[in-house]
């Protein structure tokens, strides 16, 4: 591995939230605000080396910039969805007010055995001048279509299936010594036929990473793109908490990465206080008053708490929720969407309008009879928990009858359960030795603690009932009251816990847990004649990262 690999290569990577369509105005200029409060910070604990090369000004977010877009987007498939089923592919022809023509896509997924909060897909563009009323795969260069797909569209036509517009402002960021990621906020409407569901969301989408970055790290904290997101992902999660109006939680985690930084008229350096618990709930005014006393001050101020939420939980892309659509439509065909004063409406588990619970349960309870699970059982069972979690998520927000909100208040009462009762692993012989020769590296003393050993399932338990408990206990609450629980009150209330803290959390406590049981699985079946030790390096750097920063802004 050299410094100029690319992860990037082809590869789309980004994170997407719902946001409340109050604030999808304004939120741009909220992001730029916070953005470059937290530059301020970060630009005074580069490398001397980097800081004397690049200018603070070089990062700072510029609002004028803002690129606003009108975008016509036409997905087509098979009669069957075949595209769809086979690789989860989306086939896309758009059209923009801002160019002649159309920009002809195709996303598809690898064979990753492990879904994540992060929609990571292979991604290629091709432009043509004309206006093509069907999709040419010819303007696709060789390789890049996927294996197979000419067997899968022998003597079948391509029908344009689905549809989103929407408008769309966007704004690429620049973080120093890391990454450039574009913001984008995208508010209009998905439809499959006469079937509509509204848009309004943001997407955080890896653009590039610093070359100078990749130079110094590779090797030691990174050594492919799950690295990369991981600290992409608590990256988004400090800004996204600062937007939402949360003081300044995460300068106070690590002081002494700051200490050095004097700001302010009167050159003092200080801290924010802790945010404990909620406690903010009834401040009226436009700051939070968070100073421990008056002669101390916040780095970051503090935005007003949104009043009604701003962001929560969407796991799910465009593409998904427009096929998701069209089973919901062919299900129930006298039918409109659910609104918050409808009925219960029936719906088909084969169609995939609803969670295939029977396969969950089964995962589950094959789990359960396993005396002493491989480690490899347990990720599988762990794969089938977040791919479940994420479509139960996904299905509450955009359909959300009684049916799918129990769905998901049940699965997430099994994952409490299976992540707090976990049992001894079957470790092979030659896994048990490999694990004392990282436990006797000194390069790796906190490996065996962080990632290996049962301490990796504590972190696991620990994110679990902070983070997953509180959301159920209120959830229960609500779906047992004799006002029930709505579309519109569970969007409310995923937007609103924990001044959104408990949303921003669980999408990143789901990619911090696909990364640790990806890396103890690759770990502790590595074969030990091969050189290990950068993967064991960047693991226990990420690893320790995760445990610093377990209780930020809650």
């Amino acid at each position: 591995m050299n410094a100029k690999v690319d992860f990037l290569s082809n590869i789309e990577c980004e994170y997407k939230y719902a946001l409340n369509k109050q604030y999808a105005d304004t939120f741009m200029a909220d992001l730029c605000t916070k953005f470059n409060e937290m530059i301020l910070l970060a630009y005074h604990a580069l490398p001397q080396e980097y800081a004397a090369k690049h200018s603070i000004e070089e990062f700072k977010a510029d609002i004028s910039k803002l690129r606003r877009e009108s975008l016509s987007n036409d997905y087509f498939d098979t009669k069957d969805d075949e595209l769809f089923k086979e690789y989860r592919m989306g086939l896309r022809l758009r059209r923009s007010d801002k160019f002649k023509g159309v920009e002809q896509t195709i996303k598809f997924k690898s064979k990753s055995v492990m879904s994540s909060a992060a929609h990571t897909h292979a991604e290629f563009n091709a432009r043509s001048e004309q206006d093509l009323e069907k999709p040419d795969l010819s303007l696709f260069e060789p390789g890049q279509l996927p294996e197979g797909i000419d067997q899968v569209l022998a003597g079948k036509d391509l029908l344009c299936k689905y549809q989103t517009n929407f408008e769309r402002q966007s704004l690429v960021f620049t973080f120093p010594y890391f990454i450039n990621f574009e913001v984008a906020v995208d508010v209009g409407s998905i439809a499959s036929g006469k079937c509509v569901s509204e848009i309004s969301e943001v997407e955080f989408e890896i653009k590039s990473i610093d070359e100078d970055f990749l130079k110094d790290n590779l090797n030691k904290r990174i050594i492919d793109l799950d690295d990369i997101r991981f600290e992409f992902c608590t990256l988004i999660n400090e800004l996204l908490l600062l937007v939402s109006g949360a003081p300044t939680v995460f300068a106070e985690k690590e002081p002494d990465k700051y200490k050095s930084i004097t700001l302010g008229q009167h050159g003092r350096y200080c801290v924010a206080s802790d945010l404990d618990y909620t406690g903010f709930e009834n401040c009226q005014s436009g700051s939070h008053d968070v100073m421990i006393n008056q002669s101390q001050e916040q780095l970051i101020s503090s935005m007003p708490l949104k009043e009604g939420g701003l962001i929560a939980m969407e796991p799910l892309s465009k593409l998904r929720r427009a096929v998701i659509l069209k089973a919901f439509a062919q299900d129930n065909p006298d039918i409109s969407l659910p609104t918050s004063k409808s009925d219960k409406v029936l719906l088909s588990v084969s169609k995939g309008t609803r969670v295939d619970l029977e396969a969950f349960k089964d995962a589950l309870n094959c789990y359960k009879r396993t005396t002493n699970p491989t480690i490899e059982l347990y990720n599988q069972t762990s794969y089938v928990i977040t791919d479940a979690f994420n479509v139960a998520v996904g299905l509450a927000n955009l359909l959300g009858t009684q049916e799918h909100l129990k769905d998901l208040g049940f699965i997430v009462s099994e994952i409490i359960d299976f992540a707090c009762n976990h049992k001894k692993f079957r470790i092979p012989e030659k896994t048990k030795l490999f694990h004392r020769s990282l436990c006797q590296d000194p390069d790796l003393r906190d490996l065996s603690m962080l990632i290996v050993t049962e301490c990796s399932n504590m972190y696991l338990e620990f994110n679990i009932k902070m983070w997953f408990e509180p959301f159920l206990n209120t959830y229960n609450e609500l779906l047992a009251s004799e006002e029930g629980l709505s579309a519109d009150k569970f969007k409310e209330l995923s937007r609103s816990l924990v001044n959104n803290s408990q949303s921003i959390k669980t999408l990143e406590y789901i990619d911090r847990a696909s990364y640790i049981l990806k890396r103890k699985s690759k770990l502790l079946n590595f074969d030990p004649t091969e050189d290990y030790k950068h993967i064991a390096l960047s693991t226990q750097y990420h690893l320790r990262q995760a445990w610093n920063s377990i209780a930020i802004a809650y």
